[in-house]
């Protein structure tokens, strides 16, 4: 009953627009006269309850373990040592919903939001977020797809359904069909993009200061912690030094975290990072220290 409540309320566009009128909740005017951010009441409570209940539903399947094993990123020259579960929120309606709300906070930007899982010692060390990120047009307009305004409920289908450009390129090679093939090389065709501002929206009820897992931010030379406080974004533009305390065990911290990312200059890539892997789904996976 929570998350339905919730996802009706996400997707009536009227109510977020106005709800995000909220001279508190314009970011883009507080980013420049804050280096941090801090949000509380972001979205109306039932909503943050309902995203709430979904995380803690979602199956031992949807997370991914950054930092471990399989995603294990020691050949990146930008690594970060960090640990914790990662999912994707575009094949959920619910956190779709509720990362599509995050993206008009922003307008005019790209969107790339993940939902987070902090337990057992996870972490993130001291780093600035400043990545350099390169994606192929396909992956931009899945991307713009499902963040545009409209049913969550239909965008999250199309995600579950989508596939990636390099799949089509390989089968059109394979297939020796040159017209194909052009078309499907115009789809991963990649171009440079840039972190302008990182969040990170908590969904922690009653967090206390022993459960470890405090956001540290540490750019102006001093170390200040925040709680992962319940229905609170805290944003700020890239770079900005910063990390996350190791969670106490039997603690789990939830957030949908992520950036808005503004097109690049070109970039020169690292030669320590494969071009295959870089692409939007797996790049929150493998190499970007999160929140």
């Amino acid at each position: 009953m929570a998350e339905a409540k919730a996802l009706a309320w996400l997707n009536d566009g009227k109510a977020v627009k106005a709800w995000l009128k909220d001279p508190e909740r314009h970011l883009r005017k507080r980013l420049e006269s804050e280096s941090l951010v801090k949000i509380p009441q972001l979205l109306p409570p039932f909503v943050a309850e309902g995203l709430l209940r979904r995380l803690q539903r979602l199956s031992a399947d949807c997370w991914d373990r950054a930092g471990e094993g399989a995603r294990e990123d020691v050949g990146y020259e930008d690594r970060v040592q960090h640990r914790f579960g990662i999912a994707d929120v575009e094949g959920d309606a619910l956190l779709l919903g509720g990362a599509r709300v995050l993206a008009q906070m922003l307008p005019g930007t790209l969107p790339n939001f993940s939902a987070a899982c902090y337990q057992g010692q996870d972490h993130i060390a001291p780093h600035t977020d400043e990545v350099p990120e390169e994606y192929s047009t396909e992956e931009v307009s899945e991307l713009k797809r499902a963040y545009a305004a409209g049913s969550s409920t239909v965008a999250a289908a199309r995600w579950a359904a989508h596939t990636p450009a390099e799949e089509r390129l390989q089968e059109a090679l394979r297939s020796g069909d040159l017209q194909a093939v052009r078309a499907a090389s115009a789809g991963t065709e990649r171009r440079p993009w840039r972190r302008w501002v990182a969040a990170a929206y908590y969904l922690n009820k009653d967090w206390k200061a022993s459960f470890g897992g405090r956001f540290i931010d540490m750019a102006d030379g001093k170390e200040q912690r925040h709680l992962p406080e319940f229905n609170t974004l805290v944003a700020f533009e890239v770079p900005h030094l910063h990390a996350v305390e190791k969670v106490k065990k039997g603690q789990k911290r939830y957030s949908i975290f992520g950036w808005w990312l503004a097109v690049s200059a070109k970039q020169k890539r690292s030669a320590l990072v494969p071009k295959a892997t870089r692409s939007m789904r797996s790049k929150t996976r493998r190499s970007a220290p999160q929140h």
